[in-house]
């Protein structure tokens, strides 16, 4: 099976020299910065734009598409770039471009489903009656829509194949999300092309061959920060790669027991000052 990809010409941002303690930084979002009792929490958005001011470079790494990144963490003036899509779509900011918002971001790697795979997976669930969202780079979609939907905003419903094939006019799909666990009959539907990702009441199909460890592997490259320069910061399984991938990973404080146990060091949990606690001890 064969993706396709799209490389940009960006050319790579070298971080600053004058520090060899210069880090660089990657959050998770859900269970990390947010969750469901609200967030970013004032005291790690103080600890983080603290970090900025030091010239320490922070990245968002999350298992969400582009468009399926909250506002109130994509408007934090703080980023200096994204691994969405669990390693799928990287886009970067130049040094002198202001934090903020969803504009001033270039993409330097790309991968998405082609529309072979991708129309026979939504086939199958339109003809199954069974919820699934298509998170994309500038829109999110859904088959069978329900109370929950995986999604920021208002999704874009799919109805029939027509409207999958409209998706196909602008947009690229990089991840999929489904509702409730994964039968065995999905589970065939989407190994191929997929890694499926369960969790309690949903499951998460990232791109095979991407991850949030190569998410980090591509902007350090491009920033030109050594490995052993970065820290991740998750929470659940979804992020055991790059806990293990950076020079340091840290688990949140509400950090699943598989992650702890791989992690370097346990933080706080999030919305007790996890993410401030570990920038204060291993940062600022």
């Amino acid at each position: 099976m064969k993706f396709l990809a799209n490389v940009s010409s960006i050319t790579p941002f070298k971080a600053p020299k004058a520090s060899a303690s210069l880090k660089a930084i990657f959050f998770d979002i859900d269970g990390t910065l947010i969750d469901r009792r609200g967030g970013p929490y004032s005291e790690d958005v103080a600890a983080m734009q603290k970090a900025v001011s030091l010239g320490h470079l922070l990245f968002i790494n999350t298992g969400r598409s582009f468009a399926n990144i909250p506002a109130c963490i994509l408007d934090l003036p703080v980023w200096k770039g994204i691994a969405a899509g669990g390693g799928a779509h990287v886009l970067l900011r130049s040094p002198e471009e202001p934090g903020g918002g969803n504009t001033g971001y270039r993409t330097i790697y790309h991968k998405w489903v082609p529309q072979k795979p991708l129309k026979k997976i939504c086939s199958w669930y339109l003809e199954n009656n069974r919820q699934l969202v298509l998170e994309g780079e500038k829109e999110c979609y859904l088959i069978c829509p329900s109370p929950r939907s995986f999604s920021i905003r208002t999704p874009i419903i799919i109805k029939d194949m027509d409207g999958i094939n409209n998706i196909f006019a602008d947009d690229y799909i990089t991840k999929l999300t489904v509702n409730g666990s994964v039968t065995k009959a999905e589970f065939e539907i989407l190994w191929n092309f997929f890694k499926v990702n369960a969790f309690s009441d949903y499951a998460e199909a990232i791109i095979k061959g991407e991850s949030k460890a190569k998410g980090i592997k591509i902007i350090l490259k491009a920033a030109g920060i050594k490995r052993k320069n970065s820290i991740a910061l998750g929470d659940s399984a979804n992020d055991l790669d790059m806990i293990r991938y950076a020079g340091l990973g840290v688990a949140m404080g509400n950090a699943s027991s598989l992650l702890k146990a791989a992690a370097d060091a346990v933080t706080a949990a999030c919305g007790e000052g996890g993410a401030a606690r570990m920038l204060e001890k291993y940062v600022l």
